[in-house]
Formats: C-alpha cells, sequence, structure tokens
C-alpha cells in the first residue's frame, strides 16, 4: 500500500437521507459477526508499542496507513498469547514492511480487544459528546467518562496516547497528522455493543474525540505526555511532545473540520494549463509505418495526451476536436499532425480479447500513482488485500466530487476490511494532487490520460460516447477474481456502498 503520504480526512457528516437509508438497511442485514476476543492487557499493548519505540517506527512514512502482509500479521497476533512472548520479525526488510507488519498487529489487537478501551455502555454517551466538544461542560463531561474507566482500560488508553502524540511529533517524516491518527484509530477504541455500517455516521463524533484526547492529554490525564509511567516503557520517556497545549480552555477553537457537500457546485475549478509538465512514460517502439490521421471529437471532461508534443489537449466543457492514428489509437493535436509522419504501431486487438465481467479474472497491471509509487494489482492481491478499483470521469466535477468524497467518508470500513481503494481518471498527477489536498481523500490515485487502463478493463462510456464511464470493480484477494461491478453515471454515492456489501 503506498498510500503513505496522502493525508486521511474526518468523515463528513454531509450525506444524503437516501444513502444514509440504505447503510442503516445494510447494517441490519450485515451485523459483524463474533470475533475472537482478545483480553485488555497493559503488558501485551506495552509490548507492541515498546517493539515500535525501538525500530523506529516515528520515523516510517505511512505507519499505521501501510498495512503488513496479511500472514505475518496473523503469527505475530496469534503469538501474543504464547508464554514464550511475541514472535517479532526476524529479518528487517528494506521496503519497511516489517515495521508496518508489527503496527498493523497493534490495531488488530485493539481491534479485538474486549470489551474495548471505551466500553460500549459508554458508546452513546460518547457519540453525543463528539458532536459538541467545543462545549465546555462536554470536555468536563468526557474527562469524567475517562475516569470512570476500569483502571487497566485508562492505563492502556494512556499509554497508546502517548505513542500517537509521539508519532505526531514527528509527522513531517510519517505524515501522520493528529486527524489521521484519530481516523485510523477511532473504529478500534469507541465500538458499539453490535457493529454495523450505521458506524459511519458515528465516526466524525468519534475522531473527534481521539483529536482532542492527542491535542490536550494533560487536561484529560492530569500528566505530561512526556514523562515516565510505570507500566510505559523506557523508550516511551524519551520524548517530548510539540502538540500539547499549556491551556485547552484559552486555546480551543471551533473544530476546523466543515461539512464541505456543498462543494461540490463548483465545475471544473482546476483547469489543467495546456503547458503543464506531465509525467510520459517513454515509448520505446520504432516504427516506420506513416500514421492514418483521422479526425477525432474529444468529449468534455477528458484528459488526453498529445503524443506528438507531449501537451494536454484541452477539451473544456464543451469538447474539442483533434486527430487520432486508425489504426494505432495515437491522439494529438490536429496542428501536430504534419509534425508526426511514422512510427505506427498497429493494434492487434489481442488485449481486447478477453472479457472482464463478475467472475472472471481481473487484468493485471503496474501503475505509478500520485505518490510516485509504483502500485502492482497482483502484488496487492497476493498480500491478502481486497482490490476496490474505481473509474471516474474527472475531478472538481459535481459528480466525482461527491463520489470520492463519499468513499472517503467510509474508509475507515474499507480500511479496517483490508482494502486497497485505488482511484482511476484521466486527470493529471498534479490534478490529482489538488483534488486530493483540496478535499482530504486517503486512497491512491492512478492519472490515466490515454485510457489504458480503462481499455484493459472495458470500462464503457455514457450518455453515446459523450463522457467517461464511472465504474467501481471489487477484486478478491489472491486470486485477484472481480467479485463486483458497479456501473452507473448517476448514482455517484451508490458506488462507495456497492463496494461495501461485498467486502
Amino acid at each position: 500500500m503506498s498510500t503513505a503520504s496522502m493525508p486521511l480526512v474526518m468523515p463528513s457528516a454531509g450525506i444524503g437521507k437516501k444513502f444514509r437509508n440504505r447503510i442503516r438497511a445494510l447494517g441490519k442485514a450485515k451485523e459483524s459477526p463474533m470475533r475472537e476476543a482478545a483480553p485488555v492487557s497493559v503488558e501485551t499493548l506495552s509490548t507492541l508499542i515498546d517493539y515500535l519505540y525501538q525500530i523506529g517506527a516515528e520515523q516510517t512514512e505511512g505507519i499505521f496507513r501501510i498495512s503488513g502482509r496479511s500472514e505475518q500479521i496473523k503469527l505475530l497476533y496469534d503469538s501474543l498469547k504464547d508464554k514464550n512472548g511475541p514472535k517479532f520479525p526476524s529479518v528487517p526488510e528494506a521496503d519497511g514492511q516489517h515495521i508496518h507488519t508489527v503496527a498493523s498487529a497493534l490495531k488488530l489487537y485493539l481491534s479485538r480487544v474486549e470489551p474495548p478501551i471505551f466500553l460500549p455502555d459508554t458508546y452513546d454517551a460518547l457519540t453525543s459528546r463528539g458532536t459538541k466538544l467545543d462545549i465546555i461542560p462536554k470536555l468536563e463531561d468526557l474527562r469524567n467518562d475517562i475516569n470512570g474507566l476500569p483502571p487497566v482500560h485508562k492505563e492502556c488508553l494512556s499509554l497508546l496516547l502517548k505513542f500517537l502524540i509521539f508519532i505526531v511529533s514527528n509527522s513531517q517524516k510519517n505524515k501522520m497528522t493528529v486527524t489521521n491518527c484519530a481516523i485510523v484509530f477511532a473504529p478500534v477504541l469507541i465500538r458499539a455493543k453490535i457493529e454495523s455500517y450505521e458506524y459511519i455516521f458515528h465516526l466524525q463524533g468519534h475522531c473527534r474525540i481521539i483529536e482532542r484526547l492527542i491535542e490536550h492529554y494533560e487536561f484529560y490525564f492530569g500528566a505530561d505526555p512526556s514523562s515516565s509511567s510505570s507500566s510505559a516503557s523506557s523508550g516511551s520517556s524519551t520524548f517530548a511532545s510539540s502538540s500539547s497545549s499549556s491551556s485547552l480552555l484559552g486555546s480551543m477553537s471551533l473544530d476546523q473540520t466543515t461539512d464541505d457537500t456543498d462543494d461540490a457546485s463548483e465545475i471544473v475549478e482546476e483547469d489543467q494549463s495546456e503547458d503543464e509538465e506531465l509525467f510520459i512514460p517513454e515509448d520505446t517502439t520504432v516504427s516506420t509505418v506513416p500514421h492514418k490521421w483521422k479526425k477525432k471529437n474529444f468529449h468534455a471532461f477528458q484528459s488526453i495526451i498529445c503524443k506528438s508534443c507531449k501537451k494536454m489537449i484541452k477539451t473544456g466543457l464543451l469538447g474539442t476536436t483533434g486527430c487520432v492514428c486508425s489504426e494505432c489509437n495515437m491522439p494529438i493535436h490536429r496542428s501536430c499532425k504534419d509534425k508526426l509522419p511514422l512510427g505506427c504501431v498497429p493494434d492487434s486487438g489481442a488485449k481486447k480479447t478477453r472479457t472482464v465481467t463478475v467472475g472472471s479474472t481481473a487484468p493485471d497491471f503496474s501503475y505509478v500513482d500520485n505518490q510516485g509509487n509504483t502500485f502492482s494489482l497482483s502484488k496487492a492481491a497476493q498480500e491478502g488485500k481486497k482490490i476496490v478499483l474505481f473509474f471516474y470521469p474527472k475531478a472538481f466535477t459535481p459528480a466525482c466530487t461527491i463520489q470520492n468524497k463519499t468513499i472517503r467518508d467510509a474508509f475507515s470500513l474499507f480500511h479496517y476490511a483490508s482494502c486497497e481503494v485505488v482511484g482511476v481518471s484521466s486527470d493529471t498527477v498534479s490534478c490529482h494532487k489538488r483534488f486530493i489536498d483540496k478535499y482530504n481523500l486517503p486512497f491512491r490515485m492512478i492519472s490515466d490520460p490515454e485510457n489504458r487502463l480503462r481499455e484493459l478493463f472495458q470500462v464503457p462510456s455514457d450518455f453515446n460516447g459523450l463522457a467517461p464511464g464511472r465504474v467501481t470493480y471489487v477484486i478478491a484477494p489472491y486470486t485477484m477474481t472481480i467479485a463486483s461491478i458497479f456501473s452507473s453515471q448517476l448514482q455517484a454515492r451508490e458506488h462507495a456502498l456497492s463496494a461495501l456489501e461485498i467486502v
């Protein structure tokens, strides 16, 4: 998983009524089954955290964001019960997978702890407090809740928060901000007696609670997080928090997270410059076959790169006219067709013989994502991850913004279902970066300006070819079997729900 430096986001409350009802219905039908419970243990939690201190987890980019290998995580988790102690990875790996394995085992342990750190009986009260944490009585109530925890639970919470403060103090390196940590750990620390998909409506308030605990540790626990405690390791007392506040009540401000649902009304406000620098994979094919150019109408919201001048063919809102080779499907500006007379490599059509349907094997691919990391579908599947691959037409357009924000709001559910979420559009890498920064999208994005991935997965166009298709694929781990295909241009919110029904 290479979403290391992408920002996580606090889920938005602006989910449509219809979508809420669908999730509630789904939640009632698919309540989580009973899982093997783990006992609450300061010793176990301290052992995992101590090891992460020792191996420099705070310097690891993507800590708690990148998943370790499924088999190694399970092996380490199962060994936590052994009398001889846990079996940590014996050999450090160059890509840091041994660190991510231990971090993932820590999250798995907290998700299996029964009862959870915050007792289920307090779930409704915490959900209510999370909505108005800037009101002084609510802050006092939350402190009373923490003081009312069983001693072991309170000690575990304190130990974990100290470690998260240490992680946040090194966020320049590991990219884990306070909000990122809150989104990762809120679902495992605050859990209801019966888990269902309706939890997504409460997630925002829960994240705000964990945020406040990290930011204002002293107020809630009455001690400096950098001071040592009887249960903390010797390593946990060596750091100083850069995020503690000298005065909670004086520094408290309104929550910075706002419901940005209405932002979807803007249309392509971030248009690319025609001179924008683009990453173009080198074409090593040498051919002396002449191209057979023909006029081509490129539809709106499509990002196409001219293979001659390497610049964007701007389509705008009404589309534009360019040229394409009838033999090799190479797109160019009309003004460039005389500059590229030779080099045609006719498309044999062999790659189109496979039909991509539910039950078939997904075509493998390796692409560079918006962070410059190579994502391989087969590698992710072999690591035991389910893949949610969704294609959307154009960043910053209303429906695409809604679709991405809905998947963002459900990201914690995908994350804990061991899903790799990948978005694909024809936008440039720099456009993806602006899109991610504006809406805090936590998943990876792949730029597909030449629509090669769309062709590989046979994504159909909509509205008689006027717009690229909006399709979501759910791909099974290991076998790479396509478990679900959901295609809808207008039901942008339904893409997240259709994937959640499968994973």
